[in-house]
């Protein structure tokens, strides 16, 4: 104990009561850094789980809009659905009407210009009005009728075009039907 007493002596008093205030302050620095970050790492752990709250309200309130705009498009798939098989079922009865008049006339359609017959305006034709149609040599001068090729030509073409209205309703209310939500969509953001 002798030897620790003697450095003790060596060294003034007041370079001891320095060194032990730097010691202490050097120590309180640490402290004071350590509750400062401490208190920063506070205030970032509830910003985060603010933000958490906050993303997790907006992905609900997102997810329901997505849900009701998924809701919205079935519905118009099931509207649109429903006005194709319509369409269909119109251009069936047509198709089968047609059918029925061309077996009347032996699978023939009849010329509405030629002589005797009604023209779209339900105006009767003159007896001397030539037929574009009927000036042909396809056989057809008499009775009104369409050849049996220009009849299948016309039934074929007739059906070819009710097929793509048909389709093209089904698109156009599809696509209507798709913007309105699409604008529903976007007023509400």
């Amino acid at each position: 104990m002798l030897g620790w007493t003697k450095v003790f002596d060596i060294l003034p008093g007041w370079l001891w009561a320095l060194a032990l205030t730097g010691a202490l302050g050097l120590a309180w620095w640490q402290y004071d850094a350590k509750r400062d970050l401490v208190v920063e790492l506070a205030k970032v752990d509830k910003a985060l789980a603010d933000q958490k709250i906050q993303a997790g309200k907006t992905l609900l309130t997102e997810t329901q809009r997505a849900n009701d705009a998924e809701l919205k498009l079935q519905k118009a798939l099931g509207e649109s659905e429903r006005l194709s098989a319509k369409n269909t079922e119109v251009s069936g009865a047509y198709y089968r009407t047609l059918a029925d008049l061309a077996r009347a006339e032996s699978g023939r359609l009849r010329d509405p210009a030629a002589t005797g017959c009604r023209c779209s305006s339900d105006k009767p034709q003159t007896a001397g009005a030539p037929s574009a149609v009927n000036s042909g040599g396809d056989g057809t001068a008499t009775g009104g009728l369409l050849s049996e090729s220009l009849s299948g030509l016309l039934q074929s073409e007739a059906k070819a075009n009710d097929r793509i209205n048909d389709a093209y309703a089904a698109c156009r209310a599809d696509s209507l039907k798709l913007r309105t939500i699409i604008d529903e969509y976007n007023r509400a953001n």
